[in-house]
C-alpha cells in the first residue's frame, strides 16, 4: 500500500523533479529536505521534491509528513516495505519534471546540479561519479575501498561502461521513463539495472565528480553490503539472460 502527504500541490509539471529515498533518517531527513527546498527555489521557479520514505522505523515518517503539510513543493511517498530500489523506483516514476534528479539524505549537492545542469543540454543521463578524476572523496579509506572494489566487479560481470552508478543524478525524464518501469530486479541494484538498460538503449551517458563525504556511519559492513550487493548482481545477470532469450 502506497500513500502520500503533500501541503498546496500543484498539478501543473514542474521544470524540475527531485527525489531522494528515505529509511531510517531521523536525525538528517530535516535538514537534508530544507537544503534541498531552499536550493531549488533559489534556481527554478517550478520545482518538486519527492521524498520516499520505506518502511522506517524511526520518526522519519512523522517528520516528513510535517514538512510535507508545512512547505510547498514536498510530496512524501511512504511504502510499506524498506528497499532503496523500489523507493527509488516509484518516487523518479512519479516524478513529472521535464529533468529529474536524485539526491540521497547525505549527499545534496548543488554544485554537482549546477554542473549537471549545463551536461544535460548534450545528454540524457548526468551521473555524479566518486571514481572520476576531479572527485573529492572524504569518506573513510575502507568505504572508498569497498566502492571501488564492488563498481569494479560489477562493471565486469555487467558490462557496464561508466565508472559509477551509483552516485546522484539528473535525466531527461522523457527519455528515461520507459527504462526506469522496465527495471524489475531492484533494491540494492537499481541504479546499475537502470544505467545498464539505458546504455543498451543508445541514451548518452555523462560522468561528472562531485563531493563525498560521510555525514553518518554505513548501518552495514562493507563486506555485508557487498555480499547482499553481489547476490543482486548476479540476480540481475540471470534476467537480462533470460530477456535476451526472450523468456
Amino acid at each position: 500500500m502506497i500513500h502520500s502527504t503533500a501541503s498546496g500541490w500543484n498539478s501543473q509539471a514542474p521544470g524540475i523533479s527531485v527525489v531522494i529515498p528515505v529509511y531510517n533518517e531521523e536525525k538528517h531527513v530535516e535538514g537534508a529536505v530544507k537544503e534541498t527546498v531552499s536550493g531549488l527555489e533559489s534556481r527554478r521557479s517550478s520545482f518538486e521534491l519527492i521524498v520516499v520514505e520505506n518502511g522506517s522505523t524511526d520518526s522519519s515518517p512523522q517528520i516528513l509528513d510535517r514538512l510535507a503539510r508545512t512547505i510547498a513543493g514536498v510530496k512524501v511517498i511512504h511504502l510499506p516495505k524498506p528497499s532503496y530500489g523500489n523507493a527509488l523506483k516509484v518516487g523518479l516514476l512519479e516524478s513529472k519534471g521535464d529533468l529529474i534528479g536524485h539526491f540521497s539524505v547525505d549527499i545534496v549537492d548543488f554544485d554537482f546540479l549546477d554542473r549537471a545542469l549545463i551536461e544535460i543540454e548534450h545528454a540524457d543521463v548526468v551521473l555524479g561519479s566518486k571514481l572520476i578524476s576531479g572527485n573529492s572523496d572524504a569518506r573513510p579509506l575502507m568505504r572508498r575501498f569497498g566502492s571501488a572494489s564492488f563498481h569494479n566487479t560489477a562493471r565486469l560481470i555487467l558490462g557496464i561502461e561508466v565508472r559509477d552508478t551509483h552516485g546522484i543524478k539528473l535525466m531527461r525524464r522523457q527519455r528515461v521513463q520507459s527504462i526506469i518501469n522496465s527495471c524489475v530486479v531492484g533494491d540494492e541494484v537499481f541504479d546499475d539495472e537502470f544505467i545498464l538498460r539505458a546504455s543498451r538503449k543508445g541514451l548518452s551517458l555523462k560522468e561528472i565528480p562531485f563531493r563525498t563525504e560521510e555525514v553518518r556511519p554505513s548501518r552495514q559492513s562493507v563486506m555485508g553490503r557487498a555480499l547482499r550487493a553481489m547476490r543482486q548482481i548476479l540476480r540481475l545477470k540471470l534476467q537480462l539472460w533470460r530477456e535476451s532469450l526472450g523468456r
